[in-house]
Formats: C-alpha cells, structure tokens, sequence
C-alpha cells in the first residue's frame, strides 16, 4: 500500500525526519518496504492490522508512539435542509449505510493537488468526483462510491441480498456472474453495485453527470469476502471491507467527503439520509495487570498499563477496557497485552535467562511412536509433505467413501468436508509439483482420517524416475516394486514381523497392481498403482504409486527395539532352487511355505531370479544354511535343504 506522507500530517504533526518515521513504524509492527520520492510509504500490512490501511490509521500509530494529540478534520459543509427526494434501506448485513443527494455538480478533471496525491497513491486520477472517493479510502479508511443520479431508478438504494443469479457489467467493464444471496445495492428495478465491491456500469459516474447520490456505508465483512470469492472483483475498498469498518464515523467521512466534493466541483448538498442498524456499543475486554507482566516479563504498574492503552484511544472502565470500533482485531485478553507490547517497545522488554522446567509425565506414546515413524521414512529418503484435513466434496466423493463429514462453518466450498483418504491431498501437491516441472519425488505424509471415526494413517507417495538423469545409465520409470522395496523397508525398521499380502479390490488403484498389507488377518493397509483414472481427475499424465497404512496398527505390531548379534563365527553354505509355478500362483505363498518350515539351520531364503515367458514362470531361490555351533557339513546342509524343499512342494502343491 502506497501512503503519501502529507495524508498522515492532516492528522498528526510531524515535525521527524522521515526516515525516523519509518523507523517509528517498523517498531510498531509496521513493515515499511520502502521509501519513495515524494515523502510516499510504501507499507505492508500484515492482516491484523486492518485498521492501518488509511492515512488516520498510521497517524494513530504515531500520535500514540509519540505521546502526540490527533488532530481532527473541518468539515465546512453548506447544505440544503432536505433530502433531495432520497430514500434508502438496509438489513442487518449492512450495519451502517449514509448517502447524500448533490445536484449541479461539475465533472471534470481534479485540482493538481488533489492529482498529485491520487499519483502518489499510484492511482490514475479519473475526474474530481471519483479522485474524492479515491482519496477519502486512503485518507480515512471509508469507502464511498458516487452514482450517477438520473440513472438511479426512483431515486432509492436499498440493501439487500440478490434472491436469484444475474448477470451484472461492473464499472471495470467486466460482466461476472453473482449468485443468489449475494449482497448488492439496488435501485427501485435494478442492481446498481455489489455491496463493498464495486459499482455496476449502469449507474457510474460520467463527464456528462450533473447529479450524484454520494454513498458512504460499512458492511458485513463476511458478506463482501463472500462477493468477492464468488466473482472475482477484488477491489481496495472491498479489501477494508473485508478487514471490518468502522460504522460510527461512516456519517462524519461522508460529509466530509461531501465538503470536498462542494469545495472542488460545486454543487447544491442535500441532508444527510441514513439506514441500518444503530451504531453498537464499544466491547469492553477485562485486562488483568499481573496477566501483562507475566506475559511480557515486565513490572509494569496498572496506571501505566492504562496509559499506554490510553495513547491508543481505549477507555480504562471499571469493567475492563473499552476498545473503539476501528480496532475490531482486538477481541480478548491476549490481544491488549499485544498492544502494550508494541507501544512500550519489544526492544525495551528485557530478555533474561530462560528457567528450565521438567514435566513429571511420560510422553504420549503415540506421540513417540509418530516421531520415530517420521525419522524411519526421512531416513528411506522419502520427503514430507503436510496437506490439509479439509478437502472439496468433489475430492472426496471420488474415493467411494459414502458416509463423509461436512464441517460446520465452512469459509469455501473447497474446504467442506473432513478428508476419508490421504490420497486425494497427496494428488493434489504431486499435480503443484508437476506444474512446476517437478517430476520425481518420493513422499510420505502422516495424518488423520475420518471414515467418519478418526484413524491416524501414514502414506507414501512416488513418482517419476528410479534414478536421476546420467550419462551411464538411462532413466528407469518408477514402478510398483520401488514402492513395495519401501514398504518392506518401512516395516523392517519398524520390526513388524509375519507381513504378508493378499489380492485387494480398491477402487482407488489400478485392478490388476495393488494388493492388501496384512499380518495375519489384521488388514494393515494397501499398496499399488493409483487408477489412471483417478489421476486423470487431477491432471497427472504419470504413473503414481501409493501405499497407505493405519499407523494405530503399526504402533500396536511394532516390535521391540532391535538388538545387535554379533557376526557370525562359522561359515555358511548356500543352496539355489528354481521351481516352476503356475501362472497365478503368489510366490507370497511358496515363502510362506518355507518359512512354516522348521529347520534350525535355515538362516535366509531370498528371490534371485524370475522369469516369464509363454504363459509360464520360474522362479529361483537361494537359501543360506548354518550352524551358529560349528562349522556346517555337506550331508547336514543337503539333508536340510531337501526337507525344505519337499516341504515347500507340498505345500504349494496344495494351495494350488
């Protein structure tokens, strides 16, 4: 935001240099990115600072920081005793509205003065009707608009919400789309402005206007954040809007703004016409001196306290603190202490040593569990993501789940409903990443789903190519074995033993690449190839891999903490096997054969080697034997490795 030095001056004296302004304004928590020519700040406001966003609002930083009086505005206003024949109404979603009828204006270009500002403000100035405007959203934070009076029909404004979709031209020239519900200003046939947004095209100000209705209103900020989500116009005074304005001075900008108007551009004035609701009390918050010295660290006394909010025009009660209307940021307790804060100066609280407190209580387990989860997978080189708990109905709906969670108050239709499934948040950072040209990655996320109960869950993401791109060797796809190497990795260093897989049916993953995690008949979760289907919903023309567990389960499987052995002192002898399988014969179910086997010297069986072709396949095993006691025989390992063998055959034979 752009802010012409000499708007503040109008409402404090600033005797400083301005590079001791700026450093007066950063102290308060005002960040000023630079300095122009011409005596221009130019700020940045954080959104707490609503009340910064004008001339008046920095001039009440300063007066209060430098213990100065604001000075108020004259307003020399000469006007006619009625209302022009204006008549205006309001609901309860615009708690304050005023406009005034003035006639036999001049439209035409504004004084240089008035120009030179609206420069500074880095606006373009238009004509001296909409340069006042313009110029009083900066000087005081109100925002105004000016319609063309005969255009106007029945001379009437009337606040209220739209009850069906139109089709409305703004004064950009941009014809958006307004739902039903939105809150709009209308004359006696029409809609002629989007309430705290900007004014329609069919009522605007022109070089040929003689007569105006000035309006000068303070809306419902949820109402105006609603308007603009919804049509896409994000103007600078639907951004104050949105911050809340104050409605008790929305009258005194008014006439001010109508002064200048007179002064610049002529005129005949008529009496102020006023609607909503009356101007509400100031919220008093009860501020406990003893809660501001422990919070800050300081020993300040009540008086004190009092006067520092005093110099932020804040009213000490016997009930607590009164704080005006403009500071609607400020809500409790905390928030005060944060103002005596910032005026006492955060570099003048002292910084003493920090004690250091134990807690008596054992940490959550599930809390230990979650971290040691989150080392294991950072240390597989897998990187984290943090997606949010809320997704859009449309996201969830393409999981299949049927019973979801709506959220209460929801802000946007994108964020409604509590998320059944990891997957469709992880998709949407994997699409980010794509746009950016971000094509390999490998992730994990751990976090909550709600299928309505809530399950803590942990997934795993990849995507993209085996190994980066070198000159040796060509880049290899991801594919579903890189996946399952980490899963199997995961849960060895986790020490969840007896895992297997069985045949899964997920609507999520590709039919025929995906299978169900199991340890015993505890299902602990799915692994596979996301639908290409699914992906297509997201704009991924890639294959993506995923796996997701219930971390509950995983915690309640995990086994002790490793121990190591030390290395073996005889050596071992290896045997290799290549059996024939049918073709839809598991190898899951031969291992599992020939772990059920009990052969003491049997220390490891691995797959070496698979090969299909022809509607056949063959697999090759190597088995490890040993004896931990002495140094194994030929006639030892053999006999062991035929009683393996022919028990794994008979196995499998039956399971086939």
């Amino acid at each position: 935001m752009k802010l012409p030095l000499s708007l503040i001056k109008t409402y404090v004296d600033i005797d400083r240099p301005i590079e001791q302004v700026a450093e007066t304004l950063t102290l308060l928590g005002i960040e000023v990115d630079a300095v122009l020519e011409g005596d221009v700040f130019e700020l940045s406001l954080t959104p707490n600072l609503g009340h910064c966003m004008s001339a008046i609002g920095i001039a009440r930083e300063l007066a209060a920081a430098w213990q100065r009086p604001l000075k108020q505005a004259t307003v020399r206003l000469a006007e006619d005793g009625s209302n022009g024949g204006l008549k205006v109404t309001a609901e309860h979603l615009c708690p304050r509205f005023a406009a005034r009828v003035i006639e036999s204006v001049r439209v035409g270009p504004s004084p240089a003065w008035l120009q030179t500002i609206i420069h500074q403000m880095g606006l373009k100035p238009i004509n001296n009707i909409v340069d006042v405007t313009n110029y009083m959203l900066y000087k005081a934070g109100q925002p105004m608009h000016a319609f063309d009076l005969p255009l106007v029909t029945g001379k009437e404004l009337h606040m209220r919400p739209a009850q069906k979709p139109f089709e409305f031209t703004a004064l950009n020239e941009m014809t958006v789309q307004v739902p039903a519900g939105t809150l709009c200003i209308w004359d006696k046939e029409k809609p002629v402005a989007l309430a705290g947004v900007m004014g329609g095209a069919n009522s605007c100000v022109s070089e040929n206007t003689t007569s105006i209705i000035l309006e000068a209103s303070s809306f419902d900020p949820m109402a105006v954040r609603k308007t603009v989500k919804a049509t896409g116009l994000r103007t600078d005074g639907s951004q104050r809007q949105e911050k809340s304005v104050d409605p008790s001075t929305t009258a005194q900008f008014l006439d001010e703004a109508a002064a200048l108007i007179q002064e610049i551009a002529g005129g005949k004035v008529y009496a102020r016409v006023e609607a909503g609701q009356a101007v509400p009390k100031p919220k008093t918050i009860p501020l406990r001196p003893a809660r501001v010295n422990q919070v800050l660290g300081l020993k300040l006394s009540e008086s004190e306290i009092t006067e520092i909010l005093h110099r932020l025009q804040m009213r000490s009660t016997p009930h607590g603190i009164e704080v005006p209307l403009y500071r609607a940021d400020i809500t409790e307790e905390i928030d005060l202490v944060e103002e005596v804060a910032r005026i006492y100066g955060y570099n003048h609280i002292p910084r003493p040593l920090p004690r250091i407190t134990t807690s008596q209580l054992a940490h959550d387990p599930e809390y230990l569990f979650e971290t040691e989860l989150r080392s294991r997978l950072v240390s597989l080189g897998l990187q984290e993501f943090l997606t949010c708990d809320l997704i859009s109905p449309k996201l969830a709906a393409l999981t299949g789940t049927q019973e979801l969670l709506q959220a209460k108050y929801s802000k946007s239709e994108e964020y409604s409903v509590l998320r059944p499934s990891l997957l469709p948040g992880l998709l949407q950072a994997t699409a980010r990443n794509l746009a950016q040209k971000n094509e390999t990655f490998r992730a994990f996320e751990l976090g909550r789903v709600h299928v309505p109960t809530e399950i803590p869950m942990v997934a795993v993401l990849c995507t993209g190519n085996k190994n980066p791109a070198h000159w040796s060797e060509k880049s290899v796809d991801t594919d579903f074995f890189e996946m399952k190497g980490f899963v199997e990795s995961l849960f060895e260093t986790l020490r969840v033993s007896n895992v297997g897989c069985i045949p899964s049916q997920s609507l999520l993953l590709h039919p025929s690449r995906q299978a169900e995690v199991c340890v015993g008949n505890t299902v602990l979760g799915t692994v596979g190839e996301v639908h290409p289907s699914y992906l297509q919903a997201f704009g991924i023309d890639q294959p993506v891999y995923y796996a997701e567990f219930n971390a509950l389960l995983l915690r309640n499987l995990s086994g002790p903490p490793a121990k190591m052995s030390p290395l073996a002192q005889f050596p071992s002898s290896e045997r290799d096997w290549t059996v024939s399988l049918p073709p839809k014969m598991h190898i899951e179910v031969l291992l599992q054969a020939i772990r059920a086997v009990e052969c003491p010297l049997l220390e490891q069986c691995t797959l070496i080697d698979l090969y299909t072709a022809d509607n056949k396949r063959n697999a090759t095993l190597r088995f490890v034997y040993r004896d931990k006691q002495k140094t194994v025989s030929f006639d030892e390992v053999e006999k062991a490795h035929a009683q393996v063998i022919t028990a794994a055959t008979n196995f499998s034979a039956c399971k086939n």
